[in-house]
This record gives C-alpha cells, sequence and structure tokens, in this order.
C-alpha cells in the first residue's frame, strides 16, 4: 500500500508542476482577424443594444452642447415624436473611437437609441470592420433614410452634413422619422 501512495504522490505532484508550468509559460496571441459578423452594423446594434444612459440630459439643446464638450462635434440632436430624449451613452468602437449613442424612451419604457457616427469615426473603422460599400452612395444625398435590418432590429441610417445617425429600433424606423420634427427625407 505504501508504494501505491507514492505513485500517487508522484502523479498528482508530476501533474500539478505541469498546470503550473502550463499557467505560467508566455504565450503569443495573434490579433483576431476580421469575421464576417463585425460589419458596421452588427458592431452598433450589439455595442448599444443595451446601453442605458450615462447622463441624463431631456432637452435636445442641452445635449448638443453636451456632445460637443465631450466629442468636441456639432451634432444636431432630433426629436422624435413619441419619444422621450433621455439623454446620451457612449459606444466604444475599434480604432480608439467613441461615438455618442442618443437614448430615447417611450410610454411602455422601451429605449430607443441612435449612434452618431460621422465620415472621421468611418475612416478611423475602414481596416477594422465591415462597411457596406453601398451605403456611401446611398448616403450621398443629405437626409434621405437607408433601412437596414439586423437580427431583430432596423437601423435607420442618414446623414446631415458630416453626421451619420443610425436610428436603432424594434419596428420599421420610417414610422418613428415620419412622426419627428426635422425628419428625414424617405
Amino acid at each position: 500500500m505504501n508504494t501505491f501512495l507514492r505513485a500517487l504522490f508522484i502523479t498528482i505532484a508530476v501533474v500539478a508542476i505541469g498546470v503550473v508550468g502550463y499557467l505560467l509559460a508566455p504565450r503569443t496571441y495573434e490579433e483576431t482577424p476580421v469575421r464576417e459578423l463585425d460589419d458596421l452594423y452588427t458592431l452598433l446594434v450589439i455595442g448599444s443594444e443595451f446601453s442605458e444612459p450615462e447622463v441624463m440630459v431631456e432637452q435636445p439643446d442641452s445635449l448638443s452642447r453636451f456632445i460637443y464638450r465631450k466629442f468636441h462635434r456639432q451634432v444636431r440632436v432630433p426629436e422624435l415624436k413619441g419619444l422621450r430624449l433621455e439623454g446620451l451613452s457612449t459606444l466604444a468602437l475599434p480604432g480608439d473611437s467613441e461615438v455618442p449613442v442618443l437614448i430615447y424612451r417611450d410610454t411602455l419604457g422601451v429605449y430607443t437609441r441612435m449612434p452618431v457616427l460621422n465620415y472621421t469615426v468611418l475612416d478611423r473603422l475602414a481596416d477594422k470592420v465591415i462597411v457596406d460599400s453601398t451605403l456611401f452612395k446611398e448616403l450621398e444625398q443629405e437626409r434621405k433614410v437607408v433601412v437596414r435590418k439586423i437580427r431583430a432590429y432596423y437601423l435607420g441610417i442618414w446623414r446631415e452634413r458630416d453626421d451619420i445617425y443610425v436610428l436603432i429600433t424594434l419596428q420599421d424606423p420610417r414610422t418613428l422619422l415620419a412622426r419627428s420634427s426635422q425628419e428625414p427625407n424617405r
């Protein structure tokens, strides 16, 4: 029996040393390549899907001033009728980019989010995510709404000057934009 215990102890010691060696060994990691799913739309949906307001501001003009101070960008905050402006969160994107996410809430408490990109951000993302090549052509006409569907969400995308608004909602965004003040062209 004594030989059995000694053999068991040696086996456990060898396994333990192997595990410790494995855990302490230096590793090299390769950068994960961009996959098909790492497109801009999916990143925006997933990144803002559960975001809640970090800053509570209900007045569009006040929020525009806050965005200017934080992001150094002049952004018009759209008013969407039927939705109340709640505030702002920040979405971190690859390429050390952060974009403001406008957050609205309906009477049932459901959030609607709107990341606001610009061409500088898109340039930084160019080699890190897949950007729909047809989007730039479709956004040539200012304030024209382009609709995409990702997962269960609809995206209503339009451009005003250099700002690119991405309205992420569970319903067709054209219905929300049809009720908005200063509505984009549908």
